[in-house]
């Protein structure tokens, strides 16, 4: 089963306040040859403290990368699919074999050792997706 530290762990120090909670997933870029999956999001990134709403709300774009891919898969939406312009909401997410749906721990159970897993709720699709693989980046684009 991978094991894997929480996703803001990735997003290093360039943008203090940056994090994947309430993040836009926009597109998915999947290599299967080789291996490698990458989403591309925007990420929230404001100071929650800032007394101005631009400042507070502010979003960029950046790149999971998840390389020597094994999974990804999303479930079917439980909720009719409109509010889906901007892209998808992820409103949690957590590492793989802490997963709140039985789906997701057997997902966990059936990978291998090593490498990293997680599990994303799309609030707007009103269902979970997980991703898997050997090794994972941010980059900001």
């Amino acid at each position: 089963m991978p094991t894997s530290g929480p996703l803001d762990s990735l997003l290093g120090d360039e943008e203090r306040h940056a994090t994947f909670h309430d993040a836009i997933l926009t597109g998915v870029e999947i290599d299967y040859v080789g291996k490698r999956f990458v989403g591309v999001m925007q990420l929230s990134v404001g100071d929650p403290a800032a007394s101005d709403e631009a400042a507070r709300e502010r979003r960029r774009r950046g790149e999971l990368i998840v390389d020597g891919l094994t999974l990804w898969a999303i479930e079917p939406p439980h909720t009719e699919s409109s509010g889906l312009e901007d892209g998808l909401w992820l409103s949690a997410d957590g590492i793989l074999a802490h997963a709140p749906t039985s789906v997701g721990k057997a997902l966990a159970q059936g990978l291998t050792s090593g490498g990293v897993g997680w599990f994303f709720f799309f609030a707007n699709l009103n269902a979970f997706g997980y991703v898997a693989g050997g090794r994972a980046e941010f980059r900001w684009s």
